[in-house]
């Protein structure tokens, strides 16, 4: 994203919601300029268009990526599940030297998406491509899901980690004092 599509990004912001961010502050503009900046412009200024036609809310910095970033990622990590899918079959691919059989090396987000469309049988059993399209666009939906959970809990525990942490010792005494205090208004 350049500057100038940065720019327009602002207005067409400004646009939509009107006095939701100071134009005038800076270090919110630049800090938005700064977080969006990996990310094509124009994917960028399409996803704010597609979240405020389609809702009243003010779009976060999270949403505009997860709409913005490109699709390649997670068609990849499509292509590549029913690529260990196919190799593996459902229960796997028997190994005659170990006598065991071998399962693919899923990471979690391939896990979370399989689940979501029925396991690997579901792909190996797919009747025609738009079923297994059907699947794709289900599986892509998990991943992004899934990711947009971990950055959530990533920012809820950054943000627990910034607060200023009170001192154990002084609220055990401040609980004390409470304690104390109603002890002795009920012996009144």
């Amino acid at each position: 994203m350049t500057r100038e599509e940065h720019v327009a990004l602002m207005a067409l912001l400004e646009a939509y919601h009107p006095g939701r961010i100071r134009m005038q502050d800076k270090a919110v503009v630049e800090m938005w300029y700064r977080e969006l900046q990996d990310l094509p412009g124009e994917a960028v200024l399409a996803a704010v268009r597609h979240m405020a036609r389609s809702s009243d809310q003010w779009p976060t910095l999270a949403q505009i990526r997860r709409w913005a970033a490109p699709v390649e990622d997670t068609a990849q990590l499509w292509a590549d599940t029913v690529r260990l899918v196919c190799e593996y079959g459902p229960h796997g691919r028997w190994d005659s030297e170990t006598r065991t059989t071998a399962q693919p090396q899923l990471t979690t987000e391939q896990r979370v998406g399989l689940d979501r469309i029925g396991g690997a049988r579901a792909i190996l059993e797919a009747p025609d491509q738009k079923q297994l399209d059907f699947m794709a666009k289900t599986f892509q939906k998990a991943v992004t899901e899934l990711r947009d959970f971990a950055e959530t809990q990533r920012l809820r525990f950054e943000s627990m980690r910034l607060l200023p942490q009170q001192d154990d010792q002084q609220g055990l005494l401040d609980a004390s004092k409470v304690i104390i205090d109603v002890a002795d208004k009920m012996k009144a």
